[in-house]
């Protein structure tokens, strides 16, 4: 089954650099859609969390990305290769 991220994981992938910041409008373009309210709301939804059933972390973790940096203020959020 496709996740709603793969495309920001198919991004990550073939972007290949070792960090990037991304405006949250960058995002759902990539996603082709808006993201939940909750991206908006809460850091833990951009966790990097090992176990869960958060979907959205399949988009940055499955391409060997973890999230850092996040300001909810100013909408953006850098992914970082490796652990």
């Amino acid at each position: 089954m496709m996740s709603r991220y793969h495309p920001l994981r198919d991004h990550l992938f073939r972007g290949n650099a070792s960090r990037w910041k991304a405006a949250f409008a960058e995002i759902e373009d990539i996603l082709g859609g808006p993201l939940p309210a909750s991206a908006y709301k809460y850091p833990a939804w951009w966790s990097n969390e090992t176990v869960g059933n958060h979907v959205q972390k399949q988009g940055w973790m499955g391409a060997g990305y973890r999230t850092a940096e996040l300001d909810l203020a100013k909408r953006t959020v850098t992914f970082v290769k490796g652990g």
